[in-house]
């Protein structure tokens, strides 16, 4: 059994099968790879059931750096436009709406 599974089980997730998923790297990018999901969870379970996401505590399947950059231009910058074209700067990959809800995610778990 390896880490990723005893850490599901834990969590009460059972039925682990293998999907694809993705994360969003720094760059902006999404690499696809292979991850356990849990296709049964506690009805009380409301976080996300490719287990690797919880594993590695991701926001809104980005990778920690992607997160950092995207919430602290939402934090800076007066608007999530100019945060994007700040980004876009760093040839970051990177959508208006998306940084919108990955900012929310993120002020909610700071919450």
């Amino acid at each position: 059994m390896s880490g990723v599974e005893k850490f599901a089980a834990t969590l009460g997730l059972k039925k682990l099968t293998k999907r694809v998923t993705k994360i969003r790297l720094s760059t902006g990018f999404y690499v696809h790879f292979s991850s356990y999901y849990a296709e049964k969870a506690p009805a009380d379970y409301k976080s996300n059931r490719f287990v690797v996401h919880d594993y590695f505590h991701n926001i809104g399947n980005t990778s920690p750096v992607y997160a950092s950059r995207v919430f602290q231009m939402s934090v800076i910058t007066p608007s999530f436009a100019v945060g994007k074209a700040v980004l876009d700067n760093f040839n970051c990959e990177n959508e208006t709406e998306k940084n919108r809800q990955l900012s929310l995610k993120v002020g909610r778990k700071a919450l």
